[in-house]
């Protein structure tokens, strides 16, 4: 599904659609397939996130167990 924002139409299928003809449902179902994507674009960039700090407690973690280094004169 590909919609064109200079052109109000959408492709399904490989079949061009002019919005402005469409049903006020297909419109609905258009415009919450769009705020899904949004969601689930915004989802994965949490979950990026959430990866990278678990890393980074990870990390620190590992640096808190390590065994202290002595110092030979």
């Amino acid at each position: 599904m590909r919609v064109q924002s200079e052109n109000p139409t959408i492709t399904i299928n490989n079949v061009e659609y002019n919005i402005s003809d469409l049903s006020d449902d297909a419109k609905y179902f258009i415009n919450c397939i769009g705020n899904i994507d949004n969601q689930l674009a915004q989802i994965k960039m949490n979950q990026d996130t959430m990866n990278v700090a678990r890393e980074g407690f990870s990390q620190r973690l590992e640096q808190l167990l390590e065994p202290p280094v002595s110092e030979e004169s």
